[in-house]
């Protein structure tokens, strides 16, 4: 990340350096003198040469990667200069002789520099006001940009849109073109609200007109047909429904399990963990309150709860849930008396993906133990093990 760099480079980089003077036994001290005072700016300049080309690599290998803070540019706006390989060039035409083109020398060294900041780079996508969200997200590059961060965060990668995002976009074509890449990219991520050209067609020119209603259902439609199937799968909430509803204790309200949507689904789960945890035989849980979701993480981890939210007044239960998530991070938060379906299942999901990720990274641990107590349960690594003592 953007510290480890920094660290890197104030220890690794910038770090002062130690010259090792040439011997001078036998010298005339004019002649040392001369020769320490040539030593002494060749090795610096050396120094501040070398230093230079190391950092505008490391800078430029960081770029590539993506290492630095979201909307942070390499350079200034308002620069000359916004490429890598223009700048080594310029710094050697100023400060170098007889040298010739030094990126050519660093390329036949397996070394080149790609970093180029465009217009698309330095384009601001946040946005001023939530009333201001419809007309500033005309442009469609906001647009690409959320897909492309939502495609990153849930590791869909038919969401990220293909093709250079035009920006700034001033004209009306140029807007149409962003939107309709923003929305073919949400249609071949699974979203059936935009699948047939018709569908993006209308959506693309309501989006570009600033319509805030088709805004609210684009965002809608990658929720709940991109974002929730990706954290929570069918094949998923179905093996954990069975595990949940065999295990022993009260039984969860019987029916015939023909549910297929993720949303019907994940209320499942949601009311057979709750059923588990002590909730009243026959009564839904409340996800509105965050009872429910309390239920569900104390079921689950009861560890990072301080106390049962079985029982506890709503305002104790929605407490315990909002501490739990932040320990559990990736858990959006649920306005609690303000809940509806869809925003419920929405943190259900995250809810749900948080709590499988944790199972298969605490099985994975156990695994490794078992194998481990295996292993050395061995004579010959007790042996090994009582030699190093």
């Amino acid at each position: 990340d953007a510290a480890a760099v920094r660290r890197f480079v104030d220890v690794r980089l910038l770090a002062p350096a130690k010259f090792e003077l040439p011997p001078e036994d036998g010298m005339h001290p004019a002649e040392a003198e001369r020769r320490r005072e040539k030593f002494g700016r060749d090795s610096a300049n050396a120094f501040v040469l070398k230093r230079v080309l190391r950092l505008i690599l490391l800078l430029d290998r960081a770029c590539l990667a993506k290492l630095g803070p979201v909307g942070v540019t390499l350079f200034d706006q308002g620069a000359s200069i916004k490429s890598t390989k223009v700048m080594v060039l310029e710094f050697s035409r100023g400060y170098l002789s007889a040298r010739g083109d030094v990126t050519k020398l660093l390329g036949s060294l397996g070394l080149s520099l790609e970093t180029t900041q465009t217009a698309a780079d330095e384009f601001v996508y946040t946005v001023s006001t939530a009333d201001a969200l419809p007309a500033e997200m005309r442009d469609g590059a906001r647009l690409c940009r959320l897909m492309r961060a939502a495609a990153a965060r849930y590791s869909v990668a038919r969401l990220a849109p293909q093709g250079p995002v035009r920006v700034p976009a001033d004209s009306r074509l140029q807007k149409i073109h962003n939107v309709s890449m923003a929305l073919a990219a949400l249609a071949a991520a699974g979203a059936r609200s935009v699948g047939d050209a018709s569908a993006q067609h209308a959506a693309t020119r309501r989006l570009v007109e600033g319509d805030a209603g088709a805004l609210l259902r684009i965002v809608w439609a990658l929720a709940e047909e991109v974002v929730v199937p990706a954290l929570a799968t069918p094949a998923q909430l179905r093996k954990e429904i069975r595990r949940v509803e065999q295990a022993p204790g009260p039984q969860p309200p019987h029916d015939t399990f023909r549910m297929r949507s993720t949303p019907e689904l994940l209320l499942r789960w949601a009311g057979a963990v709750c059923a588990r945890a002590g909730a009243p035989a026959g009564q839904p849980p409340s996800l509105a309150d965050g009872s429910a979701l309390a239920c569900i993480v104390a079921y689950y981890l009861p560890t990072i709860m301080p106390t049962s939210p079985a029982g506890a007044p709503p305002p104790t239960a929605a407490a315990l849930f909002a501490s739990a998530a932040v320990s559990l991070g990736g858990i959006p938060p649920l306005a609690a008396g303000t809940a509806d379906e869809r925003s419920a299942a929405l943190v259900l999901a995250h809810l749900f993906g948080r709590l499988m990720a944790v199972g298969e990274h605490a099985a994975a641990a156990a695994a490794l133990q078992r194998a481990w107590r295996a292993k050395a349960a061995t004579p010959a690594l007790k042996v090994e093990l009582g030699d190093r003592k």
